[in-house]
């Protein structure tokens, strides 16, 4: 038997949003439970500037969630944009977000496999004269990225649509034993800034390499790291995985 089995496990993501995640770990037996720490408002004087004229100032679009696409679409409808009249060349990080673009029409010329600066890096020219890149991000959004794409000569503008906020209520409690998936740097914040966590002995669970770093700095345990950033790598670590 799989110790997944009766497994109790935390999503930090609204519900709607880990809906595939939940589905899978029930159906394996899970005890899995939607605990979202965030939620998103618009920067609704950002979104304002997302006109025609603006965009066409751009040549490359960078998105990094599929939550930066959402809020990049609201501001296209906010300035009755066809997302089809988007003709940026588009990088996508993860499945994820490259599945929100393919939602409004909009296709992913460039991804990378993991979420990393070098793996993003690495689909660009060394040099970048001439190339002027937006990037649809929270606000908080890491620089590291923009700062090395300048460093190559690209002008880039980081557009910050959205904010993370704490949710105003917790569906459950952490207890002993619990698996806590966090699937973003700011779930990492949140949890622990939540007052939620008192040194419970919880196994996280981690997609992607910058959400690990970002536990790293908080949580002094072992954590658990998909192999790839994506939810059934995620789960066929679960499954695998033996205290």
């Amino acid at each position: 038997m799989s110790n997944i089995q009766g497994q109790r496990i935390l999503i930090l993501r609204e519900q709607e949003q880990g809906r595939e995640m939940l589905d899978k770990l029930n159906a394996l037996g899970a005890q899995a439970i939607a605990m979202p720490l965030i939620a998103f408002e618009a920067n609704q004087e950002a979104l304002k500037r997302i006109t025609p004229s603006f965009l066409q100032g751009f040549t490359h679009l960078i998105f990094t969630s599929s939550n930066g696409v959402r809020f990049f679409i609201k501001a296209l409808e906010g300035a009755k944009i066809d997302p089809q009249q988007v003709t940026q060349r588009i990088a996508a990080v993860g499945e994820k977000t490259a599945a929100a673009l393919r939602e409004f029409g909009l296709t992913a010329h460039l991804m990378p496999k993991e979420y990393r600066a070098s793996e993003i890096l690495a689909l660009f020219p060394d040099r970048l004269e001439g190339i002027k890149i937006l990037m649809p991000v929270a606000s908080g959004a890491s620089e590291e990225l923009p700062k090395e794409l300048q460093r190559r000569g690209a002008e880039v503008r980081m557009l910050k649509l959205y904010h993370t906020v704490p949710a105003k209520a917790f569906p459950a409690t952490i207890s002993k034993g619990d698996w806590v998936v966090f699937t973003s740097p700011s779930t990492v914040h949140h949890f622990f800034a939540s007052g939620l966590h008192h040194r419970e002995a919880i196994v996280p669970f981690c997609i992607g390499p910058v959400t690990k770093t970002a536990l790293e700095k908080v949580f002094k345990g072992k954590i658990q790291l998909a192999k790839q950033a994506t939810i059934d790598a995620l789960i066929s670590e679960m499954v695998a995985y033996s205290p």
